[in-house]
């Protein structure tokens, strides 16, 4: 299926050269808006793309492969997502596996006032919604769902506190934890290259998921797949996305 192309895209990488060199708040004004237009667009590639076809769809690009490796793990008959947002993906996936149930936890209301429209337009019964932060889930209860899921969440999460959400994502979960994330080996939390500025103070962080997760407690297995072919071309999505797979003990 082709995409429709966004008029700025070929230009975005120029357009961000050229923010990261003007003066504040030239600099971050030109390169929030850069972001902000950009996910615009990837949104409604999505939307209109993924809500016509089956989930074959671009199967080894982000989106793809990330559902896939949490349906893969079928049966099961609890999942959460942390930073499920208005539930692009929490919403397939209740489709495609409609005898699980589904949480929704995110910590912006309005987004999740958004979802909630949306379960009771589609007449969805296996999707419960929960204001909630990702260094909040000590709420949850050890060993309380089969699967936790996140999808660029945790790029938001800071280098002091990436190991604690983690380990509490490890935590509730009884079979895995997934993740799609810009994972970096080798990334040094202490150098200034793992924050990735996106223009008026906000940015995210790059994480080494592989050397974070080994020094969780009760993690028998961490596997990191690459995304093959994807198709997010902002940030360094490119360069390095990921599916994580972080195996607590039972």
């Amino acid at each position: 299926m082709s995409r429709i192309t966004w008029p700025l895209a070929k230009a975005l990488p120029a357009s961000v050269n050229l923010a990261r060199t003007l003066p504040w708040p030239l600099g971050d004004v030109l390169l929030w808006a850069n972001w902000n237009l950009y996910w615009l667009n990837e949104y409604l590639q999505e939307s209109l793309g993924q809500s016509k076809v089956k989930l074959s769809y671009m199967s080894q690009a982000e989106r793809g492969m990330f559902m896939r490796s949490i349906i893969d793990h079928a049966p099961f008959s609890l999942a959460l997502e942390v930073g499920c947002s208005e539930g692009w993906q929490l919403l397939k996936l209740a489709k495609l596996l409609p005898e699980t149930k589904f949480i929704g936890v995110d910590r912006d209301l309005k987004s999740l006032g958004v979802l909630e429209n949306k379960i009771d337009l589609d007449k969805i019964e296996n999707v419960l919604v929960h204001p909630s932060d990702v260094d909040q889930l000590s709420e949850f209860k050890s060993k309380s769902v089969d699967i936790v899921f996140s999808s660029a969440c945790l790029l938001y999460v800071d280098s002091l506190a990436i190991k604690d959400v983690l380990a509490n994502m490890c935590r509730i979960a009884r079979k895995a934890v997934i993740l799609l994330e810009q994972h970096k080996a080798g990334a040094d939390t202490t150098s200034e290259h793992t924050y990735i500025k996106c223009g008026l103070g906000r940015g995210y962080w790059l994480h080494d998921y592989e050397k974070i997760a080994s020094k969780v407690e009760h993690v028998t297995d961490i596997r990191l797949k690459p995304v093959r072919h994807p198709v997010w071309v902002h940030e360094q999505w490119e360069q390095f996305a990921s599916i994580i797979e972080i195996y607590p003990a039972g």
